[in-house]
């Protein structure tokens, strides 16, 4: 064979390889980017995607269209079902949007994106109090309105003003060919394929849903208890020293606020209703809290969000940080393997139990029983809901904590 036939034939072996891995991600888009078909026993549980979540989620929530738009970090991904039985007709479809480890604005900017389709008639927006603090020394960035824009920002359909972008069709091209071609989507592939039968392997539903079962494994060998201890462990670590802060005196506000302005204007020109939520913590998340001095901060957080937004027509904000019996539930022994909390996975997590009840009484007014899960923030009321927080805190842990308004 001469050395012409022999390129040819390399090249046409190399590309029907190519075609045949091809054929074969799309076929099982391991990272739900292509939009195919899920079957139950091939397909339907992805164990890669939730690490490629950023990537593939703006492509599937324009698929869903959805009516009722889940936003947050993974907090709300993994306790807020789409497929929740409290969503009503007119909620339907609904999307999660959770993008864990992502700041506010980058929240904003792909909400921004979903609500330009004009199905969207209702946000649910979980917040939470770390990604609203910042170190004083960092506080010359804060009046920066908008932040210089970012890589991720363009596979999004459009700019921070809401007007067309460009270039996003050749980036998303980009995230496709290397979902359909790459060595690691193959990988993936063949690793979805072989979990479909596993207890425990990571999934991303086809609504943006996190189940969180990759977190049984690890209860079955370790225990609960190690979650909690890392958990706390990491946010003391995180909270540790001093000049927090949550707003820049030189501006009045911080790139966390001005994201959560910048949704409730676009909400109201295009008369979508916003619920605003701080998402529940355990007990031991909010002593971390407490023990880092930092209480008085996160009182004057939610005291901002009750007077900033919740007199705003077509916005609620809900307070779901509290210490009640879901909250307070106390996590097995260490060396239990067998036994789990019905509210919580981990100090920072919560379950899909417990965003069930949330659901339950911000979009029906119904309380649970056991008794409420959170509590419906007003200007009004708010003075008297972080003094009977200080005094529940100050009793369960008596350290030295300034009084909220003292």
């Amino acid at each position: 064979m001469n050395w012409r036939a022999y390129l040819r034939t390399y090249l046409l072996v190399l590309v029907a390889l190519l075609a045949l891995v091809g054929v074969l991600n799309v076929a099982v888009d391991p990272y739900g980017i292509f939009g195919v078909p899920q079957v139950d026993g091939f397909n339907l549980v992805k164990p890669a995607a939730p690490t490629r979540s950023r990537i593939s989620k703006p492509s599937q929530g324009h698929r869903v269209q959805p009516a009722t738009l889940i936003m947050g970090n993974s907090r709300p991904e993994m306790g807020l079902d789409p497929e929740d039985p409290n969503w009503r007709l007119e909620h339907q479809p609904v999307y999660n949007q959770g993008l864990p480890g992502s700041s506010v604005y980058m929240m904003l900017r792909n909400a921004q994106d979903l609500v330009s389709d004009g199905s969207v008639q209702l946000v649910l927006w979980g917040l939470d109090f770390t990604d609203f603090v910042f170190r004083t020394e960092g506080s010359e960035d804060a009046c920066q309105w908008p932040p210089q824009r970012q890589d991720w920002e363009s596979r999004l359909r459009v700019r921070y003003d809401m007007s067309p972008a460009r270039g996003w069709r050749l980036e998303r091209a980009k995230d496709a060919a290397i979902a359909a071609l790459s060595a690691d989507a193959l990988r993936d592939s063949l690793i979805t394929v072989m979990s479909q039968k596993r207890r425990g392997a990571a999934n991303l539903t086809d609504r943006g849903f996190n189940p969180a079962a990759d977190y049984l494994p690890i209860v079955r060998a370790e225990g609960q208890q190690i979650l909690f201890m890392q958990k706390n462990a990491e946010m003391q670590e995180r909270l540790e020293g001093a000049g927090w802060r949550i707003v820049d005196g030189a501006c009045d506000s911080s790139e966390s606020f001005r994201s959560v302005d910048e949704l409730l204007q676009v909400a109201r020109a295009m008369g979508v209703r916003v619920v605003l939520f701080v998402n529940p913590y355990h007990d031991d998340y909010q002593r971390v809290i407490w023990q880092a001095q930092l209480w008085p901060l996160f009182a004057e957080w939610k005291r901002l969000l009750a007077q900033r937004y919740a007199g705003v027509p077509g916005v609620e904000v809900w307070d779901f940080s509290l210490l009640n019996g879901y909250t307070t539930e106390p996590p097995p022994p260490a060396g239990d393997r067998s036994s789990m909390l019905r509210w919580f996975w981990e100090p920072a997590h919560y379950r899909a139990e417990l965003g069930t009840l949330m659901l339950s009484q911000m979009l029906h007014g119904e309380v649970p029983e056991q008794g409420p899960v959170g509590v419906r923030l007003t200007p009004q009321m708010i003075e008297e809901h972080l003094l009977a927080q200080f005094r529940q805190a100050h009793e369960r842990w008596g350290t030295n904590v300034t009084e909220p308004g003292r």
